[in-house]
């Protein structure tokens, strides 16, 4: 055996050292993790055009590299779960939240599911992992046409084959680069599902047995990045970028976060967003550490192009943290739950966008953060609403640039906070609170609502969902629950606060309330609650609105009464719009109250294509009308048509009916089909 001299021992051994060092140093292909985006398209099979309603209940994605066969237990799967989810890559492929995927609503549009980072690899087997106790609900499209099972209720989806899992059949060659530090790669993964619905059911105890099936779109490279036809791509250059710069498309209507993606060290960015054919509009921003918030507004996409040279060039500032406190201006105790956007106008608009304005948010007007108040009124909320870094987004904000704070609640009327740059921070110096605190005051009025039976309820308690509308639209500006006892015919009167009608900020003069009885299905005195009601919806349109703080000044408020709800089984409507775009809604009202809304598919499926189910109630006085969706969430109204429901049928027994719990309640709807809206 060849020894070493002590001399070459101690020369070697730092050596030996230094090449141990580097190779903990030294990053590994293993180690190395890129982000991938999943999300879902889905396929109207002939099967799925016999539901108005079909949801799955989506756990997660799992990804696998090894090359033929593996089991469910291997190692190296890795899970991109549904948000909220556990990550990586568990033994079960369980996660501890759940995605509704919308099969009817992904025929023409993506939904994401979420966009995680697993090691950069070549994946060679994909699989859906659902519920397995609840794998999705179905609601059947009611009709003349049957089988159409017992009304209109909700039936649990049934894996054919729950213990096959759920892959991707055939050659998977799904490669992931490797992410560097100056390169971080972000690749969407999109799947196609098709429910493979082995029919509808015929009876309440059914359930709908689905075999899924499901395909890789391929993606596409593009002159910015690696895109998807089932998605949009959006590319450009953030110059100037901070620290872990990031581009993110919002919802221009709502603010919603639908994706974002980090860009390189030079700032290049590819984002990959849902998108309808004929185009979506999202408000975009820049944002990094040491920079400035840029913003651009309703951005178009369209499905399966890219939209180049969104360029964007940040200022350098520092970031600093806007904190409060939201009381409710009735009674000055903090209100829990209160959102809070963080506004910025597109510098691009001329003349600037007014950011103070009321509902809906001004076109323009971008929100680059978001906040919740906490059970005291405080805000930011801390374990919510947190950037990339971690970090509450309120406690983060570049301190260069004067913002609007929009503050909103169910039942309050909207606030602003003026947000300042004073001496290099922000200072809420008009809020009228001591030492400039960004602190508001959220006022509302009251109106009071009995809801009312046509008979003595004689079984268990009822609920009854109140909502308050403004007038004329389907914007929510107030609920509240009512009880129906047993043996009552009515509620006691429940307090509904509503935006009052005076205030300086979107006032409401008037509003629409409506009453919808909660139902069930199933076992006789245990049946399981649905969605669509076979009661009556009563309704009480242009209701006079409401003066602020009625009690705190002595004064009564006003009562109304919604009923009487009568039992009047499931019914159902449907039917086509014709020449109808991505923006296509149809909304059903009674008595001029708008009640349900659907947008409607132009793709696969029937184009056009619409259906409701609602109470077949001959008195509602029941109007179909076509919209189109605006930029800014608003509707613009087209044609209405009448229409009025024939009497359901009488279903015999095991069936527990949906307006009570004996088989003889149970109310078959027999339906509406073939209405055109033009």
């Amino acid at each position: 055996m060849k020894r070493f001299s002590h001399q070459w021992k101690a020369a070697f051994a730092p050596i030996v050292l230094t090449i141990w060092i580097l190779l903990l140093q030294a990053p590994s292909y293993a180690a190395t993790k890129s982000t991938v985006q999943v999300a879902f398209t889905s396929t109207a099979s002939t099967s799925s055009q016999l539901f108005q309603s079909m949801v799955l209940n989506v756990i997660g994605v799992r990804v696998n590299p090894v090359v033929g066969t593996v089991t469910e237990t291997d190692k190296k799967w890795q899970m991109i779960p549904a948000p909220g989810g556990v990550s990586g890559k568990p033994v079960t492929g369980q996660g501890t939240t759940e995605l509704q995927i919308d099969l009817a609503s992904t025929q023409g549009v993506a939904q994401i599911l979420n966009a995680v980072k697993i090691p950069a690899k070549t994946y060679t087997h994909i699989e859906l992992v659902l519920d397995p106790q609840n794998p999705g609900d179905f609601i059947p499209l009611c009709g003349n046409t049957q089988p159409r099972g017992e009304g209109c209720i909700t039936y649990p989806a049934k894996l054919l084959n729950p213990n096959v899992p759920i892959q991707v059949q055939g050659t998977v060659n799904f490669v992931l680069p490797a992410s560097t530090s100056k390169n971080p790669v972000t690749l969407p993964l999109v799947l196609n599902i098709d429910p493979g619905a082995l029919g509808a059911p015929t009876g309440s105890a059914d359930s709908v047995i689905i075999d899924p099936v499901i395909t890789v779109v391929p993606n596409t490279t593009f002159a910015g990045g690696t895109g998807n036809p089932a998605m949009a791509l959006v590319s450009g250059t953030v110059t100037n970028p901070g620290q872990k710069e990031t581009v993110t498309a919002n919802s221009p209507a709502t603010g919603v976060t639908i994706a974002s993606v980090a860009t390189d060290t030079s700032g290049s960015y590819a984002l990959n967003l849902p998108a309808q054919v004929t185009g979506t509009s999202y408000d975009l921003i820049a944002s990094g550490r040491g920079r400035d918030f840029a913003v651009k507004s309703n951005v178009t996409v369209s499905q399966g192009v890219e939209t180049s040279a969104v360029d964007f060039s940040p200022k350098s500032h520092g970031q600093v943290q806007i904190i409060g406190k939201v009381f409710d201006a009735c009674t000055g105790l903090g209100i829990q739950g209160v959102g809070l956007q963080a506004l910025l106008p597109d510098p691009a608009i001329s003349p600037t966008p007014d950011c103070t304005a009321g509902t809906p948010l001004p076109a323009g007007c971008v929100v680059v953060a978001t906040a919740q108040t906490d059970a005291g009124g405080s805000y930011p909320l801390k374990s919510k609403n947190t950037s990339a870094t971690g970090i509450p987004e309120f406690q983060q904000i570049p301190s260069g640039t004067p913002y609007t704070v929009r503050v909103t609640n169910p039942g309050y009327n909207i606030g602003n906070i003026a947000v300042n740059v004073v001496a290099g921070a922000l200072k809420c110096n008009e809020s009228g609170f001591k030492n400039a605190a960004c602190n508001i005051n959220l006022e509302h009025g009251e109106i009071d609502a009995i809801v009312s039976l046509d008979a003595v309820n004689s079984g268990p308690a009822m609920t009854a969902m109140v909502l308050a509308e403004q007038s004329g639209t389907n914007n929510l500006m107030g609920i509240a629950t009512a009880s129906i006892p047993t043996g009552a015919t009515q509620s006691v009167p429940v307090p509904i606060f509503v935006p009052d009608n005076s205030a300086s900020t979107n006032p409401i003069a008037s509003l629409d309330f409506f009453a919808s009885v909660q139902d069930s299905f199933g076992t006789p005195g245990n049946g399981s609650p649905q969605r669509a009601t076979g009661h009556s919806i009563p309704v009480a349109a242009a209701v006079p609105g409401s003066a602020k703080c009625p009690l705190q000044n002595n004064v009564t408020p006003a009562t109304i009464t919604l009923g009487n709800a009568s039992c009047v089984g499931h019914g159902s409507v449907s039917g086509t719009v014709g020449s109808p775009d991505d923006n296509t809604v149809v909304v059903l009202a009674s008595n001029a109250v708008q009640l349900m809304r659907t947008r409607v598919p132009t793709g696969s499926g029937v184009p056009g294509g619409f259906s409701f189910c609602a109470p077949a109630d001959g008195a509602a006085g029941y109007t179909l009308q076509h919209f189109e969706s605006q930029l800014d969430g608003t509707l613009a109204p087209g044609a209405s048509v009448p229409f009025s429901m024939a009497a359901p049928v009488t279903v015999p027994a095991p069936c527990s009916g949906i307006c009570g719990n004996t088989g003889s309640t149970c109310l078959l709807c027999t339906g509406l089909g073939g209405v055109s809206l033009p």
